[in-house]
């Protein structure tokens, strides 16, 4: 509830940032993450369009033409992953939320921001 209504400390998220590598290994193997940028090839006959796997940890996920990124720091990106996980309008949009507990992200994580970890803290309302 508290990620939903925005209620979560923002030091929080700093803090998480800091720890974060943004690596992107907790995203990568999410079997709910699908991000993904497209590439466009233009040749003389046509062209194709490609999509790639990607993170929305990657800084440069959201950077947009115009060159302003929205969110360039890493505590910025971890927000919006976690809201989009947890938040209760995922699950009236979708009628689940999008983290199923299967614990991949704590595997991935060297910097200890996986799901049910940070989960907890803001719960407890703590961060260490």
């Amino acid at each position: 509830r508290k990620l939903t209504t925005g209620k979560t400390d923002g030091e929080i998220w700093e803090k998480m940032g800091e720890v974060c590598l943004g690596c992107g290994g907790c995203t990568f193997l999410c079997p709910t993450c699908n991000c993904f940028t497209v590439f466009d090839h233009q040749n003389s006959t046509g062209g194709v369009r490609e999509r790639h796997w990607d993170s929305c940890s990657f800084e440069c996920f959201t950077r947009e033409a115009s060159g302003h990124n929205p969110r360039k720091e890493q505590h910025q990106r971890l927000k919006s992953r976690f809201f989009h996980k947890l938040s209760y309008q995922f699950v009236l949009r979708n009628g689940r939320h999008a983290c199923v507990g299967c614990g991949r992200c704590i595997s991935a994580c060297l910097g200890e921001d996986s799901m049910p970890e940070v989960t907890a803290r803001i719960r407890r309302e703590e961060w260490c």
